[in-house]
């Protein structure tokens, strides 16, 4: 099957979890308080702890 939906890589799942986690943390939905966690974000979020774990990486370079 071939369409037009973009297939998701694990560069693309990073970026979009960067988004998400950031964005969490700006609106402070995520506050310096809370426990974050691979595992915990990752179950939040319906992916692996993989892109979980790049996109933290990112975030404490920020």
């Amino acid at each position: 099957m071939s369409g037009p939906l973009e297939r998701l890589t694990r560069t693309n799942l990073r970026h979009e979890v960067y988004a998400r986690v950031r964005a969490a943390v700006l609106t402070g939905e995520l506050t310096r308080d809370d426990r974050i966690t691979e595992t915990g974000l990752s179950e939040m979020l319906g992916v692996s702890r993989a892109p979980v774990r790049e996109a933290l990486r990112q975030l404490g370079r920020a």
